[in-house]
């Protein structure tokens, strides 16, 4: 029942979470007039439901007052609340300066509104170039604040003051992290709509604006788990790449293979505490599933080590939804990277409280580490 009233469209309603199996609870967000019909509904289907915010502007706002109380000086971050994107840009500038000749910070491409993709690559400053590279991405979806902030967690780590602490990382790996790869919609996110997930990229001939960057990557393009409606949270864009957002990683990718290849691409999102590896298009298990899990699971099990919270780990499609065109799929099946993986991270919404952060960084981080 659920998933037909999301695929057909016919409520003002925005799926957090999609319908996957019977007993798995799915988050709708609905519009005021939408409220009655789908209750309605429920009933008649006998489904249960209960209310986690019954008024989202009111949460929302709460929750901008809360963040903006905590900020500090642009440039220095104390991960106590989520950086407006400026202030991003400066503090990653002022890592980087930190950092100096261990770290490199580079542009990979500019989104549709002309913001640069900026990537920094972290080293142990030895200049040894043979080393294979580990890639890190994060905020894809404009509304999965928590995924930017853990972008930027991941960066501070490894350009620590005490670069020892990650050398068991460092002295074997290359880092790059891309923070903040879908900055226009991040950005719009602060100053128009939290909930906006897409791109801001305009679709001719409709007058919705943006697309799912998770379903515009060159691997089962257009294929399931995605809508060629431009007003859809998962529209696919008119082609592969349509978006600049998802060329420019992977043509960085593609290009800019490190002597020892790339060996782990990690894409972080939110929210549902979930460890997931290939496929997305499909349930059938990849070739080298049993490698995938065996260091999945080393990751999950360090993660849940640190505070205690229980993460799921399985193949995207068996334990979220199918979908096609996402990065991992991409990442996993055309640079055959071996290692892929996106994690979902904590808790039960996209409003996720700063004090929040601290704690989602410290586990992502030694599940990271672990894998």
């Amino acid at each position: 029942f659920l998933q037909a009233v999301m695929e057909r469209e016919v409520l003002n309603a925005d799926f957090w979470t999609e319908p996957r199996a019977v007993g798995v609870p799915v988050d709708i967000q609905l519009a005021p007039e939408s409220v009655r019909p789908l209750v309605a509904a429920l009933e008649d289907q006998h489904i249960p439901y209960t209310v986690t915010h019954s008024d989202l502007e009111r949460d929302i706002l709460n929750s901008y007052i809360a963040n903006n109380m905590a900020r500090r000086t642009p440039g220095r971050h104390n991960f106590d609340s989520y950086m407006p994107y400026d202030d991003m840009m400066a503090w990653l500038s002022a890592r980087a300066d930190d950092c100096g000749d261990r770290c490199e910070l580079f542009s990979i491409g500019q989104t549709y509104q002309g913001r640069d993709q900026m990537v920094i690559k972290i080293t142990d400053g030895s200049g040894d170039s043979s080393k294979p590279g580990l890639w890190v991405d994060s905020g894809i979806h404009a509304r999965e604040w928590i995924a930017f902030a853990m972008g930027c967690w991941f960066i501070d780590q490894l350009v620590s003051e005490d670069a020892n602490a990650e050398a068991d990382i460092l002295n074997k790996y290359d880092v790059y992290v891309l923070p903040a790869l879908n900055a226009d919609g991040y950005i719009y996110t602060h100053e128009s709509d939290r909930m906006w997930r897409k791109s801001r990229r305009p679709n001719q001939g409709s007058s919705c604006i943006g697309t799912d960057v998770n379903r515009n990557f060159d691997h089962n393009f257009g294929g399931i788990g995605t809508s060629s409606n431009p007003c859809s949270e998962t529209y696919h864009g008119g082609s592969a790449y349509s978006n600049p957002e998802s060329g420019n990683v992977a043509n960085f990718i593609e290009n800019n293979i490190p002597s020892g290849g790339w060996v782990s691409f990690l894409t972080l999102h939110s929210y549902g505490k979930l460890w997931m590896a290939p496929w997305g298009y499909t349930t059938d298990r990849p070739e080298t599933a049993p490698e995938l899990d065996r260091v999945g699971l080393c990751g999950v099990a360090a993660l849940e080590a640190v505070n205690g919270v229980t993460f799921r780990y399985g193949s995207a499609s068996q334990i979220l939804y199918e979908s096609s065109g996402t990065s991992r799929d991409w990442a996993y099946g055309v640079p055959q990277i071996p290692y892929v993986y996106t994690i979902e991270l904590r808790e039960n919404s996209f409003i996720l409280p700063p004090e929040q952060i601290v704690p989602s960084g410290e586990e992502t981080y030694a599940g990271w580490k672990a894998m």
